[in-house]
């Protein structure tokens, strides 16, 4: 936190959360609308802790990025790069870099977020139902 010290990190919901960035600033802020009393009061959030329980059934972005996505007969596509958000805060799509791989061109592609599958039997393995040839014709994404 800006101007805090903290010994411990706390997860805060979307909801509590807002980007700040003023036309004239370079770098963004989020802000937490939280009293700083009651993130001390939060039990620390600890990734992989065997007492997450209370975050049953999601995923951090962390642990998204960075994962190779594999499409149709296996062929590796690329890596996911960035999640986006709608205004709900719902993840709606997962952007990939090709970087050349299976003769895609190197490019940034916005993929749907639930189009993608995790496999639960190869940990870190993420699926694409599409083909080589539909994600080369797929248009690029810019931020």
């Amino acid at each position: 936190m800006y101007g805090v010290e903290t010994e411990k990190q706390v997860a805060v919901p979307f909801d509590r959360q807002r980007i700040i960035k003023e036309p004239t600033d370079t770098e963004k802020v989020l802000a937490l609308n939280v009293l700083l009393q009651v993130l001390q009061q939060e039990p620390e959030y600890k990734r992989n802790d065997a007492d997450a329980s209370r975050f049953h059934g999601v995923v951090g972005a962390g642990t998204i990025i960075g994962l190779k996505v594999f499409g149709k007969n296996d062929s590796l596509l690329g890596v996911i790069e960035d999640l986006i958000f709608n205004n709900s805060h719902d993840v709606r799509y997962a952007i990939i870099r090709t970087s050349g791989v299976s003769g895609i061109s190197n490019k940034l592609v916005a993929a749907p977020y639930r189009e993608l599958t995790v496999n639960k039997k190869e940990e870190g393995k993420i699926t694409l139902n599409i083909t080589d040839a539909a994600l080369e014709s797929a248009p690029g994404f810019q931020y």
